[in-house]
């Protein structure tokens, strides 16, 4: 059965179709996105992303999944 929560100023459905406890990777998955939104929304003052803007977070500080963001933007950068 779908189930649709409110992630990322947008509704986001999820459906996943399994003999196993489908409730268990519903939330798993839901918890990965509001992972994503609070690490990189632009409209959260407590986002890692808005700290970056801000200078608060030096980039030897940033997370693992900001520097996977910002490492082939930096490869694209250097070759144009």
């Amino acid at each position: 059965m779908p189930e649709t929560r409110l992630i990322m100023g947008m509704p986001v459905t999820l459906s996943i179709i399994s003999e196993n406890n489908v409730q268990a990777e519903l939330e798993k998955v839901f918890a990965y996105f509001h992972s994503i939104d609070e690490r990189f929304s632009t409209y959260k003052e407590t986002s890692e992303i808005s700290k970056i803007n801000r200078g608060e977070i030096r980039t030897e500080e940033y997370s693992k999944e900001m520097k996977d963001v910002f490492n082939p933007m930096v490869h694209m950068t250097l070759r144009a």
